[in-house]
């Protein structure tokens, strides 16, 4: 017997006396030992068949210690099936999943209804032969011209993406006086993936726009024909939100030297002036306030009015950056957070400070991913 066939048997180990009893005995009952080895003077190998490892197992082998060292290669592959058994169902499952849902109708999605119901045009589909889980093997052409005869639209556009059917229809003949709005941009962004299911664009991934700039706009050419309708689309974008305060090493301001003087004073009754009087103001930059109070409350209402004159001078102040930075900063974020909107999912925040001549300028960024969804 080869040696490689010798693999596709069982191996037993025996140890103990008598054992060429032990193989009488087999011959007798009809065993066909294979490769008999004697390892010790009480020890042997052998090796057998399955159905020789039956009729093995009856026979008398009191005072042997018998062990059996290797299972049959039938036995082996019958035990890797037999614990494996959950792995191989789910991948048989698996593929049969993947087979018969590969190209496989999973949502109808139906843009442009206004006075006919959904249920009224998935009716219609199913008679064409088309519900969920049918195959996408129609013809989309055909299916168009089928709606809008059934139905009395005039305009249908079918189209599929992935496993989903998106059907855009107008459900009357186009009105002049009617007009679309476009899909405009929100924010300043960068197009990650745009997906138009209705309308015209010549954007794409990659681009760069602007807030309020044209994203898709609101028709379709359909062989040569400008059809108007309402615009469609997914996009996905990347969104920057920035701000930035100036901060100034030295600053000129404007502050009270604590002088005052009254300029002028009135006596009011109601909106008549009973008399008053005017001051002279030798204050070369000044503000002014002016205080009223009522005096008299007896019959006849009378108010007098104080204007005042506060003199002011110019100074120059030194500001602290360091000092100042962490309310600077602080202020500025809350500033710029106050931009982000529920759509908007920040990813990352990015401070920059840079020296001037005059100072520094602070700098918050904030990168935001945005999902916007449009006439759907």
């Amino acid at each position: 017997m080869k040696k490689n066939d010798i693999e596709y048997y069982c191996k037993i180990s025996v140890d103990g006396i008598n054992l060429n009893n032990l193989i009488n005995s087999c011959v007798n009952a009809g065993i066909d030992l294979k490769n008999i080895v004697k390892v010790e003077p009480k020890k042997i190998e052998f090796s057998l068949s399955d159905g020789d490892l039956k009729k093995f197992k009856n026979i008398n082998t009191q005072g042997l210690e018998i062990k059996i060292l290797r299972q049959s290669m039938l036995r082996r592959f019958l035990h890797f099936l037999l614990y494996r058994i959950g792995l191989i169902v789910g991948l048989v499952v698996s593929f049969a999943l993947i087979l018969f849902m590969q190209n496989r109708l999973f949502s109808i999605q139906i843009l442009g209804l206004n006075n006919i119901s959904q249920t009224e045009v998935e009716k219609v589909l199913k008679d064409y032969g088309i519900n969920k889980f049918s195959l996408m093997n129609f013809d989309k052409i055909d299916l168009e011209n089928y709606l809008a005869k059934s139905l009395n639209f005039s305009f249908v556009s079918v189209v599929t993406e992935g496993n989903v059917l998106i059907i855009s229809v107008k459900e009357e003949l186009p009105d002049l006086d009617k007009f679309y709005e476009p899909i405009t941009s929100s924010y300043n962004m960068i197009i990650k993936d745009i997906c138009v299911y209705s309308g015209t664009t010549n954007k794409k991934s990659g681009d760069i726009v602007f807030k309020g700039e044209t994203l898709v706009e609101p028709y379709q050419v359909i062989n040569g024909e400008k059809i108007d309708i309402v615009p469609c689309a997914e996009i996905s974008c990347e969104v920057i939100l920035s701000d930035k305060y100036e901060f100034f090493a030295t600053e000129t301001k404007t502050v009270m030297t604590g002088k005052s003087k009254v300029i002028s004073t009135n006596y009011m009754l109601g909106k008549i002036k009973l008399f008053g009087k005017t001051y002279k103001n030798n204050f070369g930059t000044f503000e002014i306030k002016e205080y009223s109070k009522e005096i008299s409350n007896y019959f006849l209402p009378i108010r007098m009015t104080k204007t005042i004159a506060y003199e002011t001078k110019t100074v120059e102040i030194e500001n602290n950056f360091e000092k100042s930075k962490e309310k600077i900063i602080n202020d500025l974020k809350q500033k710029v957070y106050s931009k982000v909107t529920s759509e908007m999912n920040v990813e990352s925040e990015d401070i920059q400070i840079n020296s001037t001549n005059y100072g520094n300028i602070v700098t918050i960024y904030l990168k935001s991913s945005v999902y916007l969804k449009y006439g759907k």
